[in-house]
């Protein structure tokens, strides 16, 4: 017994020893664990003020990186940052440390260190489109001082009466001192002391009616509720959805968390809550659902949920409904909205979406954003910038009034934690009318796209009942409009613009003109010598001037189709077309024109213009039409391809005929007049080469007729010469016809010798020449 009271008074004298060196690292120790337990049970006020402490007694990273994160947690930017500095001194500091401390400034509002930090780490980072969100709206917003207080208040809701409804944790409970600590709304797992929220250290959230003579607390329906919040009314009939948090009995697990959930109650003539029923897809102890929207026209409720199988964090979803509130499947809205972080607050107008998120790039925290909604599909998000978004979390947004909406935020210079604001819109309307080169209205099968040029991103657009396209534009920011629609020129206008605009409307017609596909804009032929696949001056002549209008106008294309006599072998006949086509080929690139604009095709000896085939015996000059090249120009080859109208043409212009006009011009496109011998009606050689190209030209355009009229000169009589001229003007016929024109598009006439060209008494033999003749001339396109 003795011994044993020996070793304890040693035990004691040497624990007394050591003390004073231990007792403040106990106390520290004892701390960090107590710290971490608040912290496990998401307790982060209460978890952030020890942590803070123990660090003073001693600084350790543990301390200082708990601190940082329960700042963090209960929205406390600014002591968040400061924490996160002090946590990187350490050298137990992360990467993800970092990364913590940069997105900690980016919410304070210190775009250039959250630049930097990235930079440091070897991330990239988008400094443009940060400055952009940065860029100063003219949109006015203001906080509604009626509406807050010194305490958190945030998500302005009406009821189809007009009642205003606010949410807030301004009761009677609380510590009382309207801490600047934010409020967090993402989830609301805790255990509940009765009087106080632990996250936040004030009472619980509700329901607040505003009263003329001030505001009434609105009583959740659900029994047992701690939170009661987001409450949306339905416009067309007398029922409003909410958000609770509520106390849960009986439930067979040590350990667990609690979730908020979704619940929906009718209202009676003096706007109470008479019943309440839960949304289907409420699991307390598995997920939360909250921030109802209910989408009346289409029957949908919109909300946001960490459920199972989305895509990270809080995901918005809908659910379709009947007019007995039975619900349907729910559908993720999908990865255009949803991200690996948080998305909540779904608001929805005709086709713009609105929804709030920390996962998509932007200034810090929540911020508020909009898609477009296109037959379920959801597209074009983008950060709606300031004024709207600030360092801090901005959400709940929503639209009363036309050109007035509210916002609620944390941002720096409210009344309280969280505040109401309102947004004044200082809007420019647009209005557009697309029509057709007819002046006839499109209404549909088109893509209309308007962005803002200084943020780089798209402005949300909606169809007016007469078929138009409405906007409303920021002041001081440029425009660009681009219109596509299949099959027609891509419109694309670079001059809207509100900088400087003192008006309120800008007006625009923007005309669509069809894409005329494979049109052939020259059609022409060039001949060869026997055996010989070399370029002709004269066809030199032709080549050149394609390749100057191919240089011109990048959407002309170029045809070569090539052939021979038929005085040798089949097969060397075949390698002879090819060389033919090569050569025009390699002429072409020579002159700067790509191969890839032109296609060429060879036939050899299988499409002869005559008869003279093999074993026929045939004068020189009918071989010479067979060793040939058909040249056909082409616009707009690529059949489906969206182009964009060429420089220097208007919408409408007729550019096809534009650029025939100009070839025209230069000599290239002239419809041949046929001259005749004396009494004659037979074709010459030079001729039958002219009515080739017309051959080929009518087999490419098919927009056009011809009429062939048959002249004499003014020897003879009457009666003779308008038989010769009927002869002449048929001979012209026939020989088209043999060539595959349809009769269909011929027309032909003659008039003797009553409409010469030189009307002269002791006419010379060029002027009787000029007078036999048979002209063609287009009669309609």
């Amino acid at each position: 017994m003795v011994l044993i009271m020996k070793k304890i008074y040693l035990l004691l004298f040497v624990l007394s020893l050591g003390a004073g060196f231990g007792s403040e690292v106990l106390a520290q120790n004892a701390a960090i664990r107590y710290g971490d337990r608040q912290f496990d049970m998401l307790n982060y006020k209460e978890a952030a003020e020890v942590y803070v402490k123990a660090y003073e007694k001693k600084p350790i990273y543990h301390a200082a990186k708990r601190a940082a994160r329960s700042f963090e947690n209960v929205r406390n930017y600014q002591n968040a940052y400061d924490w996160w500095r002090m946590t990187l001194d350490f050298e137990e500091a992360t990467r993800e440390d970092s990364a913590s401390f940069a997105q900690a400034a980016l919410r304070i509002g210190n775009t250039e260190a959250y630049i930097q930090i990235n930079k440091r780490m070897g991330n990239e980072v988008d400094e443009a489109a940060f400055k952009s969100l940065s860029l100063k709206g003219t949109a006015i917003i203001s906080p509604i001082d009626s509406l807050n207080s010194r305490f958190a208040d945030f998500g302005l809701a009406k009821d189809n009466q007009g009642h205003i409804y606010i949410t807030s944790d301004r009761g009677e409970f609380g510590d009382g001192k309207a801490s600047r600590r934010p409020l967090v709304r993402i989830d609301g797992r805790n255990r509940f002391d009765r009087k106080v929220y632990g996250w936040t250290g004030r009472d619980f959230l509700s329901v607040y009616k505003v009263e003329e003579d001030g505001f009434t607390e609105v009583r959740s329906p659900v029994p047992d509720t701690y939170n009661f919040s987001d409450p949306f009314f339905l416009k067309n009939q007398p029922v409003v959805f909410y958000t609770v948090t509520r106390e849960v009995k009986r439930v067979k697990q040590r350990e667990f968390s609690i979730h908020p959930e979704i619940y929906f109650s009718r209202l009676n003539d003096a706007g109470e809550f008479i019943d309440y029923t839960a949304f289907p897809y409420n699991a307390f102890l598995e997920h939360s659902v909250i921030t109802p929207f209910v989408d009346e026209v289409n029957m949908r409720v919109y909300f946001s949920s960490d459920m199972a199988g989305g895509l990270g964090g809080h995901d918005l979803y809908y659910v379709a409904y009947d007019a007995d509130f039975n619900f349907g499947e729910a559908v993720n809205l999908g990865p255009e909205v949803n991200t690996s972080g948080h998305e909540r607050n779904p608001y929805k107008v005709e086709n713009r979406f609105y929804f709030s998120s920390d996962g998509h790039t932007g200034l810090g925290g929540l911020d508020v954003y909009q898609a477009t909604v296109s037959d379920d599909q959801f597209s074009a998000v983008i950060n709606m910038g300031t004024p709207y978004n600030s360092p801090q979390d901005d959400y709940a947004f929503a639209i009363f009034d036309k050109g007035q909406s509210v916002v609620s935020s944390d941002r720096v210079g409210g009344n309280g934690i969280d505040d109401i604001y309102l947004i004044q819109e200082m809007f420019r309307r647009f209005r557009a009318r697309i029509l057709d080169c007819d002046g006839n209205l499109i209404q549909d099968d088109y893509q209309f796209r308007l962005e803002n040029v200084d943020r780089r991103s798209r402005v949300a657009t909606s169809k007016g009942s007469a078929g138009e396209i409405k906007a409303d534009l920021d002041g001081e920011t440029a425009y660009i409009v681009t219109i596509e629609k299949e099959g027609y020129f891509t419109k694309t206008d670079t001059t809207i613009s509100t900088k400087g605009f003192q008006g309120d409307l800008i007006e625009r017609d923007y005309r669509l003109a069809k894409i005329p596909y494979n049109m052939p804009v020259f059609v022409d032929l060039m001949y060869y010598d026997l055996d010989k696949s070399t370029i002709r001056e004269e066809a030199k002549l032709t080549l050149n001037k394609l390749a100057e209008l191919m240089k011109s106008y990048s959407f002309l294309d170029l045809t070569v189709r090539s052939h021979t006599d038929a005085r040798a072998s089949h097969v060397y006949n075949d390698s002879l077309s090819i060389r033919r086509a090569e050569a025009v080929k390699q002429y072409m690139g020579n002159q700067g024109i790509s191969s890839e604009r032109i296609s060429s095709s060879w036939f050899g000896e299988d499409e002869l213009v005559n008869n003279c085939g093999d074993g026929i015996h045939c004068p020189e000059a009918e071989h010479q039409l067979n060793r040939r090249s058909e040249l056909v120009l082409k616009a707009f080859t690529d059949t489906g391809r969206s182009y964009e109208l060429p420089t220097g043409f208007d919408e409408c212009d007729d550019l096809i005929e534009k650029i025939r006009s100009q070839l025209a011009d230069e000599g290239l496109v002239v419809l041949p007049k046929i001259y005749f011998d004396f009494d004659k009606a037979t074709l010459r050689t030079e001729n039958k080469m002219a009515l080739e190209r017309l051959a080929v030209m009518l087999k490419n355009r098919l927009d056009f007729k011809l009429s062939l009229e048959g002249h004499t000169d003014l020897r003879g009589t009457d009666e003779y010469n308008k038989s010769l001229s009927e002869r002449r003007a048929k001979s012209v016929l026939n020989y088209l016809v043999d060539r595959g024109v349809d009769m269909d598009r011929l027309n032909y006439e003659w008039f003797g010798k009553s409409r010469p060209v030189h009307n002269c008494i002791n006419c010379t033999a060029e002027q009787h020449q000029e007078n036999r003749r048979t002209e063609i001339r287009i009669i309609n396109e």
